[in-house]
């Protein structure tokens, strides 16, 4: 597989993540529209600006859809 470092690195986190929850209910996702203002005003604003660029959020919806908590705890995580 050819990527920079970033990709790499959010592409195995993503799948680590993915699999590595067991079973956890949401009830209720957030539209697409929601979930970006969160990414984008909640989320963002807390990561190091020199790991800001690894994060698109289409990616991050694609792998979580609308589950906020989902999508921070891998935003937390990725901030290390």
């Amino acid at each position: 597989m050819s990527c920079s470092t970033a990709r790499c690195v959010l592409h195995i986190s993503l799948e680590y993540a993915l699999r590595s929850v067991e079973k956890i209910i949401t009830i209720g996702d957030c539209s697409k529209a929601e979930t970006r203002v969160f990414f984008e005003e909640r989320v963002l604003p807390r990561v190091p600006e020199r790991l800001k660029s690894g994060l698109e959020f289409e990616r991050l919806y694609e792998a979580f859809g609308g589950r906020l908590v989902h999508i921070q705890d891998y935003v937390t995580d990725y901030g290390g």
